[in-house]
């Protein structure tokens, strides 16, 4: 993600600065090697309401399967019911399970994977490509902007701001 914001920010400078591109490199080898290429390593990755995740107990074909994170932030298990799953990493889950599961079976080893990441969704107005996005983690308003393809030429990008989903429905905004 930070790969991306920084080519963000250095595309909108460039485009600011003059309307020659002359200066540009265009090879590839003009460019610096990144510092981390990993840009969200699988565990680190948080589970969010509405999110599919692929759960798999080794040993216990039964307990495998595709579970969806309630709107409460919780997914319903056999053997062990309803568990919460909301703002775990997925290496968290896991071993919050192989504690629960432990209950009754000897020694579960538990996996966790996102499969589908519903969670958070948000809308950007006004002079951008596209509104309706979906997005993961803690996020910059420029980042928001690049994720709905960009702000269109007429755009004023001195002029973003951002209102919580919560805010803009006590202000009587269409959300």
């Amino acid at each position: 993600m930070r790969i991306v914001f920084a080519l963000c920010a250095v595309l909108i400078c460039a485009s600011c600065s003059s309307s020659h591109v002359d200066n540009i490199p265009l090879s590839v080898s003009d460019f610096a090697v990144p510092d981390n290429t990993s840009l969200v390593h699988n565990g680190e990755q948080r589970v969010a309401p509405l999110d599919m995740l692929e759960i798999k107990v080794f040993g216990s074909t039964g307990l495998d399967g595709n579970y969806q994170v309630d709107p409460s932030g919780q997914i319903k298990l056999p053997l062990i019911g309803a568990v919460p799953a909301k703002g775990y990493t997925t290496f968290d889950l896991a071993a919050a399970l192989e504690t629960k599961f432990g209950q009754f079976l000897q020694s579960p080893q538990v996996t966790v994977r996102i499969s589908e990441m519903n969670g958070q969704q948000f809308m950007v107005d006004g002079a951008s490509a596209s509104r309706h996005v979906s997005g993961r983690g803690p996020m910059t308003l420029l980042q928001a902007v690049a994720l709905s393809g960009g702000a269109r030429d007429n755009a004023n990008l001195s002029g973003i701001s951002g209102i919580p989903d919560d805010r803009r429905k006590a202000a009587g905004c269409s959300v």
